[in-house]
């Protein structure tokens, strides 16, 4: 038990140098571009883009390597390791946003890629539990007391796909199936010799709601609406 421990602090304390070390690659790449040595920046990165784990950069690095990779080779005029990096960029972080500090040239380059699903699926199952009130009772039925409904295990089902037409908008499809159960009591002649009468009920429902989505492309939060149509049918 005692060895494995040292062993992890051994692993421990070596991970966090190499971290440190490609901490200060980083600091050493900005350090470059900013004096105008542009022909050095991949030399500081390159080895730590390369590790893998807890060896390399953590991703919060790695975006801001390949951001500043991608501006070097932007100002070296080599719009194939531009293109490369940036796309090496946007899969550490999808939702990435040019920032307003951000050259123009970034600015152009981002526009070429689809960060954002075009069409997009959602799959869900699992049980529903249902409840019955009472609104109207025949007071002359030959039954005496108020019938009992007791909530039963059921299960529902839905799929959607949801179109993107850009980060903003989106409209979605969406079909749901449910199967719901309720057992029915009823006490026959409560005033004399009284008798308990169950039955179960089932109902099988489905909706189609259409749904239109508007989201507020922010920086850091992503609110957003949904309005539109949902037919419904009960069996």
């Amino acid at each position: 038990m005692i060895k494995k421990f040292f062993i992890f602090l051994i692993f421990f304390a070596l991970s966090q140098y190499a971290m440190a070390q490609c901490g200060e690659s980083l600091v050493q790449a900005r350090d470059a571009f900013d004096a105008g040595h542009l022909e050095e920046v991949s030399g500081h990165l390159n080895e730590c883009l390369n590790k893998s784990g807890s060896n390399g950069f953590t991703r919060e690095q790695k975006v801001e390597a390949y951001r500043l990779l991608t501006i070097t080779y932007l100002y070296l005029d080599d719009p194939f390791g531009a293109e490369q990096s940036f796309l090496k960029l946007l899969e550490e972080d999808p939702e990435y946003r040019i920032l307003p500090t951000d050259p123009v040239e970034l600015e152009y380059l981002s526009r070429k890629f689809i960060s954002s699903p075009i069409i997009s699926y959602t799959a869900k199952i699992g049980p529903n539990l249902s409840t019955a009130t009472i609104l109207h009772y025949n007071t002359m039925s030959p039954e005496g007391d108020l019938p009992v409904y007791k909530t039963n295990l059921g299960i529902q089902v839905a799929g959607a796909a949801e179109l993107h037409f850009n980060k903003m908008v989106g409209i979605n499809l969406e079909l749901d199936i449910g199967y719901i159960s309720l057992e029915k009591s009823i006490t026959l002649f409560p005033e004399q010799d009284f008798m308990i009468v169950k039955s179960n009920r089932h109902m099988l429902t489905a909706s189609l709601p259409v749904t239109l989505r508007f989201t507020y492309p922010g920086m850091t939060y992503y609110p957003y609406v949904y309005g539109g149509y949902k037919p419904s049918l009960t069996i």
